[in-house]
């Protein structure tokens, strides 16, 4: 685990995290934000995917989780210090493009929780609770 701390002015431009640290493979990326958002302007995690671009900054104590593959960057601090803890971890699902698709899947649960379609989401959560099959 890595702590970082930025303060008015810096940033982390765009980037995509190295995919062998330590001899390890990094397949996701998780950031906990540790300052109380009221604390500090700016420093927003922006992701950049298929989706678009998204920013994110979130309630200290919050976690977020993204591939470390995608395009993401931590926008310019403007008043204030932001603390957080990033982690690396390596998936089970060893395929980038299964990982992806269970990302995509699983952001699409949280929009059909998040428009209140229960059905739809709880259908989903049923998907992601069955063990994966394998192929053969």
């Amino acid at each position: 685990m890595m702590l970082s701390r930025y303060r008015t002015g810096q940033r982390y431009g765009v980037h995509v995290d190295n995919v062998w640290q330590s001899s390890m493979r990094i397949d996701i990326a998780c950031t906990l934000f540790l300052s109380n958002t009221a604390s500090y302007d700016g420093g927003d995690l922006r992701l950049h995917d298929h989706a678009g671009v998204q920013d994110f900054k979130l309630a200290a104590g919050s976690l977020l989780l993204y591939p470390a593959s995608a395009l993401h960057e931590m926008c310019e601090v403007k008043s204030g210090e932001r603390l957080a803890a990033v982690r690396w971890i390596d998936s089970h699902i060893k395929n980038h493009e299964r990982r992806s698709v269970l990302f995509d899947l699983n952001l699409l649960r949280q929009r059909l929780h998040q428009s209140g379609d229960i059905a739809g989401y709880q259908t989903l959560s049923r998907i992601f609770g069955v063990p994966a099959r394998q192929s053969h």
